[in-house]
């Protein structure tokens, strides 16, 4: 199979109903992702990532080598940067991603939102310092210290006696959940960033602080000037007027759902629409990247060794056997990154082998790989083997005797168990009475007593054990003491 039809045949397999499915949810995840982010106000992010992408899409479509060999040999050292670089924003993102249920305001936002305006500016002209907290879709018990629970209804008079400075806890913030401040004399973690002008005291830097690390909107009343900010997203800005808090609160609360598609007053159907079909715009050209960087043929050679397997027992490879091959294998990034080199190995069922010269030709079959991955040239292109049938007959154990005995010492009887064993020779080997085992060497010099000794087998050529191994031989040597006067006999 040559490069363009493995390239015709990995598209093809990937166009079914599949894809449909994997761009409708690459789609929702874009989208989601997208909403959740302009939320955060870390958009640059996402809107980096995309650019990336669609560069990397016109380098393959255009075949700019210079902007792929980039994209490949730095795109995961890049993420990991990004993924360090932004983790508080990440982290944000994926916090908020889980939550898509909406906060419950607990009365509407167009009657709740004054009265906290109007408190709020009523403190600013008395010049009370106040500190007010409207959490997101982020926690922030985390963040901040228990405080004092009050889980009452929010009105004018409430806001007004807590930040009393008579008020034990007027110096620390209250927190405004589903309608109600459920906590007040609460301590709020310090900004150390140097944006903020340097008249604006502790107050202030914990506002900052807060929402620095959560999506809450946090109000601060300055008890010096009289004058109201508004922090939010790591940012601060003075409020002029009680109307423009107003509208503020409401639309923050209406951006705590970011996952409601059509009942927020801020985006319109078409909006959405809109944003929607940009979503599946940029899906697809993810998915064809994908899609082009999968179906890209590329060629990885290997050297493997080579197992011969299930030989019939009474069969034997004559001479020596190729022990390893050099292979290229043909498949795309995913299918070839699936291979571990050390796993690879080439196997060779010889079970129904017959007796003669063969030549055996190495294919996929002999090789465990991914479905798409192709076995192109082979070295050597195929292995040559001489198979030769054997019989099973009875030879003769010799002991293979090194030296002499030490003088006056003789053998007076020599005991071989067993004196025959069963081996495999060839079928046209020569006559079976002439094929012997030897012994592995006996060194009669040192030996001037009866012993046993226990040896193994040494065979000819092509002569093989019917198991694994031969067995080991018991050598009963008895040895006798001859008398020097004495003639011998």
């Amino acid at each position: 199979m040559d490069f363009f039809s493995l390239q015709i045949q990995t598209i093809k397999e990937m166009l079914d109903w599949r894809v449909s499915l994997d761009i409708l949810l690459l789609t929702l995840l874009i989208f989601f992702l997208y909403r959740t982010i302009k939320t955060t106000g870390t958009g640059k992010i996402f809107f980096g990532i995309l650019i990336a992408a669609g560069l990397f899409l016109a380098a393959r479509l255009l075949d700019l080598k210079g902007i792929e060999w980039i994209y490949s040999n730095l795109s995961q050292i890049l993420l990991l940067a990004l993924i360090i670089i932004f983790q508080p924003e990440l982290r944000k993102i994926f916090e908020r991603a889980a939550s898509i249920r909406r906060r419950d305001i607990g009365i509407e936002a167009p009657k709740l939102s004054p009265v906290i305006s109007d408190a709020v500016f009523a403190l600013a002209k008395q010049k009370r310092g106040a500190l007010i907290v409207l959490p997101g879709q982020d926690s922030v018990k985390a963040w901040t210290s228990e405080g004092i629970r009050l889980d009452a209804l929010i009105s004018f008079p409430l806001l007004m006696s807590i930040f009393d400075p008579n008020s034990p806890g007027h110096d620390g913030a209250i927190i405004i959940e589903n309608g109600k401040v459920i906590s007040f004399s609460v301590r709020l973690p310090l900004s150390d960033s140097t944006k903020l002008p340097q008249e604006f005291g502790t107050r202030h830097h914990a506002g900052l602080g807060l929402a620095e690390v959560t999506d809450a909107l946090v109000i601060a009343v300055s008890e010096e000037r009289g004058v109201v900010s508004l922090f939010y997203e790591g940012n601060y800005e003075p409020i002029k007027d009680k109307n423009e808090l107003a509208a503020r609160i409401i639309k923050h609360w209406s951006a705590i759902a970011p996952y409601q598609l059509f009942n927020q007053k801020d985006i319109s159907k078409q909006k959405t629409i809109k944003q929607i079909a940009l979503s599946f715009v940029f899906a697809f050209l993810f998915w064809s990247t994908v899609v082009l960087t999968q179906s890209e043929l590329k060629e990885m050679i290997y050297t493997i060794p080579i197992d011969y397997i299930s030989m019939p027992k009474n069969y034997l490879i004559e001479g020596e056997t190729t022990t390893e091959i050099t292979v290229n294998l043909l498949g795309n990034n995913v299918d070839l990154n699936r291979i571990n080199p050390s796993q690879l190995r080439a196997v060779i069922d010889l079970s129904r082998i017959t007796p003669g010269e063969k030549s055996i030709r190495i294919d996929e079959k002999n090789l465990s790989l991914p479905k798409h991955v192709r076995v192109g040239k082979t070295r050597p292109s195929s292995i040559q083997l001489n198979i030769i049938e054997m019989r099973e007959i009875d030879v003769a154990i010799k002991p293979q005797f090194i030296g002499s005995l030490p003088d006056g010492f003789v053998i007076d009887s020599l005991a071989v168990i067993p004196e025959f064993i069963k081996v495999l020779a060839p079928v046209d080997s020569v006559q079976q009475d002439s094929i012997v085992l030897l012994t592995t060497p006996i060194f009669l010099e040192t030996i001037t007593q009866t012993t046993k000794i226990v040896c193994n087998l040494t065979a000819p050529a092509k002569i093989k054990p019917l198991s694994n191994r031969f067995p080991n031989v018991e050598i009963f040597l008895a040895i006798t003491e001859q008398d020097q006067n004495l003639p011998e006999r």
